[in-house]
């Protein structure tokens, strides 16, 4: 891969399910930062940033897991069919989530914040060294690339969650945004969990991803919550049967 290649954190097919159906390189964006409304905003120009991986970057094994994954998605928007869990369809489904989930600035910033205040917590260990600490800055090179790879290592973990889809009635459509798996945890609300409560691992786990205007992907724990029933795939929002 050559240097100063723009290379996009969040995929433009992804996005592109969320383009305007009049103008399909197209797009509406809020900006929060400044609280600007894009009308037409182009989806080439969106998530991307030059170098974004570094020059030994992820881009072959990234694209090979987006260009699945780009399929199902269709599948499941277009035609409510989701691939059987267990199955290398599903894995890559998951992965792509993981992907999706350790390839945004946020999650590239919270790595390196993390890994930099347990570099200088060792540090403390050493009274020679305790007086520099306050002052000395410590964070990763490519954190983007780091926590990329982390979040792909640890999916495997995620390959026992069960899969949903999500639909809204048209009036209110889904969102997506530069961050766009969104993480929770119903269950850890009132229980005190050791190690800790959106891990790929953490039981109880819920991670939401709008595939489009219409149509959401949720996994969850199967032993914790109940989703409809056992041969449904496609639920309302709105459904009484949507019980977590």
């Amino acid at each position: 891969m050559t240097t100063g290649r723009e290379q996009h954190y969040i995929p433009k097919f992804y996005l592109k399910r969320f383009a305007s159906e009049e103008s399909l390189g197209h797009f509406s964006v809020y900006r929060l930062r400044d609280r600007t409304n894009i009308v037409k905003a182009s989806i080439k120009q969106q998530a991307r940033e030059k170098d974004f991986y570094g020059t030994e970057g992820l881009d072959d094994l990234l694209q090979e897991i987006e260009g699945q994954a780009a399929s199902l998605l269709s599948m499941a928007d277009t035609e409510s069919a989701l691939p059987q869990k267990g199955t290398l369809e599903y894995d890559y489904l998951i992965y792509f989530v993981a992907s999706l989930k350790g390839r945004t600035r946020t999650a590239a910033k919270a790595l390196s914040v993390a890994m930099g205040a347990g570099v200088k917590n060792m540090m403390l260990m050493d009274s020679s060294l305790r007086g520099i600490v306050d002052g000395l800055t410590v964070e990763l090179t490519n954190p983007q690339k780091e926590s990329t790879i982390a979040a792909l290592r640890s999916a495997n973990t995620a390959r026992d969650l069960s899969c949903k889809i999500l639909r809204t009635n048209g009036k209110i459509p889904f969102v997506t945004s530069d961050n766009p798996v969104l993480s929770y945890n119903q269950y850890s609300e009132y229980r005190k969990l050791d190690n800790g409560t959106a891990g790929f691992a953490s039981k109880g786990l819920q991670m939401f991803l709008p595939i489009g205007p219409n149509a959401m992907l949720m996994f969850y724990d199967q032993r914790m919550y109940k989703v409809g029933s056992r041969k449904q795939v496609s639920i309302s929002v709105i459904d009484p049967a949507l019980k977590c």
